[in-house]
């Protein structure tokens, strides 16, 4: 591959992904695409029609191109099975043609579903691979295969890049480039207003998020304080839980919450429905980053999480909240109760979770190391 200079030629960067709803990965993805330098790298990005990824993208400027990328859910139903074998042959062939007409420098695959597809349509023509990891339920066999197809490979955690190593992907591949978020609007977030408190969870309906753990520790803390409310934002963004919401929400019945517990549906403006949030849990099990985290700490408001993942990772060291051993729900709706009930702690918790959050986590930073990594790959 013969190197470009910067200043007479942009490196493009094609970015894949599976999805066209915005969720996490995908804003991640936006927060990475606006702290991109345009003088020295190009961007475009191919995904799947259905969401409001064009319209972001649009806003930017930013090239797009449609493809017809499925979701694939586990299943040993032979006919589903051909089913997904017909698109996945299509989808790589639309990502190939994607690449042969936009004749990126690099493709970068946002998450393991992006790479499944990037990896099938092959090397169309000498370009750079990049499999960017947010998540860790991929089995072993499917990781190694994807790991092979890429030249390098971002792990958005170092608990993604443990597990992606004891997976038995070779270490000199993968870079730990934590995620980051634009701090900004959630700056301007006030302080929590008096009265009685709500603490809030931001996840989309997946189970493993913790919906029903988040729900059995808002009974614990109602029997205590049955002044104090919570809040769940998300929804099933994909459409691949049904009747997830309508089982919260029998729980929430059979566990006698009542009106205690709230359900927001998806939220777009993140900062302002946690203006009205006192504490934020983060109830998701082996959560390979936590994003939410980052957003609450930017907003000043203290985290509760369980001691794993991302979330520990984030939490640990930075006097921005709480972090729970064990999995017990009695032990997070204690330590929500003595949180709750300590003011003091939570104001030095929202100083100190601002400052990391600047420091630590701005998404210039991802950008930056984001970009070292394609001039390493490039030159």
């Amino acid at each position: 591959m013969s190197a470009q200079e910067p200043e007479s030629s942009p490196y493009r960067i094609l970015y894949v992904s599976a999805a066209g709803q915005v969720g996490g990965a995908e804003k991640s993805l936006l927060d990475l695409l606006d702290g991109l330098d345009r003088s020295r790298f190009e961007p475009a990005v191919a995904f799947p029609a259905g969401g409001d990824l064009a319209e972001e993208l649009a806003r930017r400027e930013i090239p797009l191109s449609l493809v017809s990328l499925s979701r694939f859910r586990r299943t040993w139903n032979p006919f589903q099975l051909a089913g997904y074998a017909f698109r996945w042959c299509r989808g790589a062939s639309d990502v190939r043609q994607v690449i042969d007409f936009r004749k990126p420098d690099v493709v970068h695959a946002n998450g393991d579903m992006a790479q499944v597809y990037v990896g099938k349509a092959g090397r169309a023509r000498p370009a750079a691979r990049v499999w960017h990891v947010r998540d860790t339920a991929s089995p072993v066999w499917l990781r190694r295969r994807l790991a092979a197809r890429a030249d390098r490979i971002i792990a958005v955690s170092h608990s993604v890049e443990k597990a992606l190593v004891s997976q038995g992907i070779p270490a000199e591949k993968i870079r730990v480039v934590l995620n980051g978020i634009d701090t900004k609007p959630f700056e301007s977030v006030p302080p929590p207003p008096e009265g009685p408190a709500t603490v809030g969870m931001v996840a989309h309906f997946y189970p493993w998020k913790g919906h029903r753990d988040f729900l059995h520790v808002a009974a614990e803390v109602v029997r205590e304080m049955p002044e104090t409310r919570f809040a769940i934002a998300g929804e099933d963004l994909l459409g691949e839980q049904p009747g997830y919401r309508e089982e919260l929400m029998r729980l929430r019945s059979e566990l006698g919450l009542g009106d205690a517990v709230s359900f927001l549906g998806r939220v777009h403006d993140v900062p302002g429905i946690m203006a009205s949030w006192q504490l934020v849990a983060v109830m998701s099990r082996s959560e390979p980053f936590g994003r939410c985290v980052v957003e609450s700490m930017a907003a000043g408001r203290p985290v509760i999480a369980w001691n794993e993942g991302g979330p520990a990772e984030i939490l640990a060291g930075s006097g921005a909240g709480k972090l729970v051993d064990g999995r017990e729900r009695i032990a997070f709706a204690r330590a929500l109760i003595d949180l709750l009930r300590d003011a003091t702690a939570r104001r030095d918790m929202a100083e100190r979770g601002r400052s990391v959050a600047r420091a630590r986590f701005h998404c210039s930073r991802t950008a930056a190391e984001v970009q070292a990594l394609y001039r390493e790959l490039l030159q």
